[in-house]
């Protein structure tokens, strides 16, 4: 659904379009030894502007992340691909995104000095760098967020109470990505934290930030392994690099399952560290979508199937879950053309 719904020229941009305008006047009047740093929350669509301006000035990106640049080879070869020019190649412009996620920063200042392209980073906030002008997005405003979401519910059909989606709104905190994937998986009141959502304990996770254990202390430890394990093949694509994702995923379980089985809740303080700590770190980070638990998609198809046979609302399907476990027989199964995933999803909701 976020591809679906993703702004596809500048102008669709949600607000910010002053900001959107000053990267292109900037991008116009760059002159070499000077760089831009856009920065502003999570979700505030800071990288899809950056690509929609570049698209628009007709500009390739080179494109990678702060933490690609801990390691000195990629930074070198970044500096090198700056450098290049060819009489009839297209403009560049070099986009280095959440340059806060890096140890070294000084590194930095290298590319701006040598690149030949105009550079550009992200951030969640201000970093100090030399020649650098900061653009800071702003939050989504909440009307705004109001009419996406009422726009989409319309054109996939969902039928959700200006309530709820105000909920989602409020919730989101302008965190677009956060709101509509609170819609895909019908997640109507959300509890999401103002401060963190779960999309930014994902980034911080698998970019193995400073801060990571802070911000994933916001979200339960059940709620975290869950979206990890839906994201590990996302995230990470070598052999070496998923076994030991899966092998920090499978520690952290143990801790957890023998805290159950014993009441020793002193040691839930390790099940983050574990997880956390011995998760490798990954070398481009995906920004974007992190595709949430089975279990909450396939709660998600089987609400709507409920919903649509029944002729009611995915909310209210929801509601009644505990009443079809317990009527779930072989009529039912059959008035409502049920499969035996569907049977499983709906006696484990």
């Amino acid at each position: 659904m976020l591809k679906k719904y993703e702004p596809k020229t500048t102008s669709q941009i949600l607000g910010n379009q002053k900001q959107v305008a000053e990267i292109i006047k900037w991008l116009g009047r760059w002159k070499r030894s000077n760089a831009l740093l856009v920065t502003g929350p999570t979700g505030s669509g800071k990288s899809i502007a950056i690509r929609l301006v570049a698209k628009h000035l007709d500009m390739d990106i080179v494109e990678s992340h702060g933490d690609d640049e801990r390691n000195k080879a990629e930074l070198e070869n970044m500096i090198s691909m700056s450098r290049q020019q060819g009489v009839f190649a297209r403009k560049k412009l070099i986009l280095i995104e959440d340059i806060d996620v890096l140890e070294n920063k000084r590194t930095l200042g290298k590319l701006i000095e040598e690149s030949s392209w105009p550079v550009v980073f992200t951030a969640d906030s201000y970093v100090t760098l030399p020649s650098v002008v900061q653009i800071k997005f702003q939050k989504v405003k909440n009307e705004e967020m109001f009419r996406l979401l009422k726009y989409v519910c319309s054109e996939e059909g969902m039928k959700i109470s200006d309530t709820d989606l105000n909920n989602i709104v409020k919730s989101s905190d302008g965190d677009v990505r956060a709101a509509l994937i609170d819609i895909t998986v019908g997640n109507f009141a959300s509890s999401r934290s103002q401060t963190a959502n779960i999309f930014n304990v994902m980034k911080a996770i698998f970019s193995k930030s400073e801060n990571a254990k802070k911000i994933a202390e916001k979200e339960s430890v059940d709620t975290i392994m869950a979206w990890v394990d839906s994201n590990i093949l996302q995230e990470h694509k070598d052999v070496e690099s998923i076994a030991a994702a899966y092998d920090a995923l499978a520690r952290a379980d143990m801790i957890r399952a023998r805290i159950i089985k014993r009441q020793s809740w002193s040691l839930q303080k390790y099940i983050l560290d574990t997880l956390i700590y011995g998760m490798p770190r990954k070398k481009r980070i995906t920004l974007g979508y992190y595709q949430p638990p089975t279990r909450l998609r396939r709660n998600e198809e089987i609400l709507e199937k409920i919903a649509g046979k029944l002729h009611i609302s995915k909310k209210e399907a929801a509601k009644q879950m505990t009443l079809f476990s317990v009527i779930l027989n072989e009529k039912v199964i059959d008035d409502l053309e049920m499969d035996e995933d569907d049977v499983r999803a709906v006696r484990s909701f």
